[in-house]
């Protein structure tokens, strides 16, 4: 979590958000509210699927660096390894909470 909030990691988020805004235009406040409104039925522009590779692999990057930087004996594998385990049904003391960051983290790193 303190990776993600990184002041390095917003910074590029904005950026890249800034960058790309153009390519959502077409969505509508409407839409992105509407709990009727279905993303995965309706269609999809190849470009918005480009752009979110794009932002996973920059998320990816900037975090997996910034838990290499605070830990320098850690490998990326290392950080992988331990939030697959982590994020594993419970069979320790973590919270359901602490779970679902990690679980959602580890789904954001891994969407290919």
């Amino acid at each position: 979590e303190e990776a993600i909030l990184a002041d390095d990691v917003q910074a590029a988020v904005e950026q890249f958000l800034a960058q790309h805004r153009h390519l959502f235009e077409g969505l509508t406040d409407g839409q992105l509210l509407d709990p009727a409104f279905d993303a995965e039925r309706a269609e999809q522009r190849l470009e918005w699927h480009q752009a979110y590779q794009s932002y996973a692999a920059l998320i990816e990057h900037r975090v997996i660096s910034t838990c290499l930087a605070a830990n320098p004996a850690l490998s990326a594998e290392g950080v992988y390894e331990a939030l697959s385990r982590v994020a594993e049904p419970p069979t320790s003391d973590l919270a359901a909470a602490e779970r679902s960051s990690l679980r959602f983290l580890l789904n954001m790193l891994e969407y290919g």
